[in-house]
C-alpha cells in the first residue's frame, strides 16, 4: 500500500498540536528488518533497567551524596545513522494510545530548531513504523512535528490516538534516510514514552 493519508485522530483542538490535521504524511507497508551497528553511547552501563529506585546501584556515581543525585540521569542513547537501518523497540503497550520518542539529532547537540534546520540536508527523511505501517516525514514535516520543550531535547509524538481501545504490545521502529553525512546525520533515541 503506497499513498498519502491525512493522519487524524479526531477534530479535538487539544490533539491538533500532535497530529497536524492539515499535513500530509506518506504512509506505506514494507518489510521492516532490524539494522546493524547501533551503539549505546553516554549511558551508565548494561545493568541499568531504567528504574528510578533509590536502592538500585545501577549508574550510581561514587561522588553522589544524595540517593537520587545524577542517578539514572545520563543522556545516554542508542545512536546510529542511515547506514544502520531500522532500530526496533519491542513490548510497548500503550493503554491510552500515546507514544513519543525523545531524540537527539546531529553530531553536536542542536540547541535550537534553526540550528537543526540548517544542519540537516533538504533530502533528510525520518521514518517511523507502528504495527508495520511506515510514516515518512520529510525534513520540513519532521521539524514541524518535533517538539523542543527545552534546548537540546526533541520529542516526537508518533502515536496520539485517544480513541484506541485495544491494548496490546506493539513494536515501534525508526530510521533516517537521505542524510549520509557522518556527523550531522546521526541520531540517538534516548527515551521511548508511552501511556
Amino acid at each position: 500500500m503506497l499513498g498519502s493519508n491525512n493522519l487524524t485522530a479526531d477534530n479535538n483542538a487539544e490533539h491538533d498540536i500532535y497530529n497536524h490535521f492539515n499535513a500530509q504524511y506518506t504512509r506505506r507497508m514494507e518489510a521492516i528488518t532490524p539494522g546493524k551497528g547501533w551503539q549505546l553511547q553516554n549511558g551508565f552501563g548494561d545493568g541499568c533497567d531504567g528504574s528510578l529506585s533509590s536502592s538500585s546501584t545501577c549508574g550510581r556515581l561514587s561522588s553522589s551524596s544524595c540517593l537520587l543525585e545524577e542517578h539514572q540521569g545520563s543522556r545516554g542513547g542508542i545512536w546510529g545513522n542511515e547506514a544502520n537501518g531500522w532500530i526496533l523497540f519491542h513490548h510497548i503497550k500503550p493503554e491510552n494510545g500515546f507514544i513519543a520518542l525523545n531524540l537527539e539529532i546531529g553530531g553536536e547537540k542542536q540547541e535550537s530548531r534553526r540550528a537543526l534546520q540548517e544542519s540537516l540536508p533538504d533530502s533528510f527523511e525520518f521514518e517511523y513504523a507502528i504495527e508495520g505501517a511506515i510514516t515518512t516525514l520529510r525534513k520540513t514535516e519532521f521539524l514541524e512535528k518535533l517538539q523542543q520543550p527545552v534546548p537540546g531535547v526533541g520529542n516526537l509524538v508518533v502515536m496520539d490516538d485517544v480513541k484506541r481501545t485495544e491494548v496490546k504490545e506493539i513494536t515501534v521502529s525508526v530510521r533516517t534516510k537521505g542524510c549520509t553525512d557522518e556527523a550531522e546525520c546521526q541520531f540517538g533515541v534516548t527515551h521511548v514514552y508511552w501511556s
